[in-house]
């Protein structure tokens, strides 16, 4: 726990250094950060640091895969299920903060295929409030028998089921 602490002060941290590159001390100092609570031989995870959008820092650690003892690289998925929500919700109301959206248009403006036949707004407030309706696509391909983990699903399935 004291170390995710840590880490996280030295994220807000990291963000605000200058665009130079991150010495080895600092490297060093967040390497040891990261690695702190991951078990030798066990599950985890990937750390990224991005800066005026140049990647500046990454590091892989631990098994993507225990019965395989598959380590964790460059090209591993991960399914972040909730943590992109905030993300979605920041660029939404930047895009409305700059006129583009409005909490109030009808999300069909943007995908006019979701949900035709629904004739009331889901609207962009809806959505960013999870007061539309919609059900959540895992419960749905769960409910289909897919055992949506095991696979690769796109954003463009995820539609094409709702």
């Amino acid at each position: 726990m004291q170390s995710s602490f840590f880490l996280s002060i030295l994220f807000v941290w990291c963000g605000y250094l200058s665009a130079q590159p991150l010495t080895a001390g600092q490297t060093e100092a967040i390497d040891q950060a990261f690695m702190a609570d991951i078990p030798a031989g066990g599950p985890g995870g990937v750390l990224g640091i991005v800066r005026d959008g140049k990647v500046i820092y990454t590091n892989y650690a631990g098994l993507a895969d225990l019965d395989d003892q598959r380590p964790i690289s460059a090209d591993t998925r991960f399914n972040i299920a909730s943590n992109a929500k905030q993300f979605t919700a920041i660029a939404a109301l930047q895009l409305i903060c700059q006129g583009k959206l409005r909490l109030e248009d009808d999300v069909r403006k943007y995908l006019p295929e979701l949900y035709p036949q629904i004739k009331d707004p889901i609207t962009i407030a809806h959505l960013l409030n999870h007061t539309s309706g919609i059900r959540d696509v895992y419960n749905l391909w769960g409910l289909q028998g897919i055992t949506w983990w095991k696979k690769t699903l796109t954003n463009d399935d995820a539609l094409a089921l709702l």
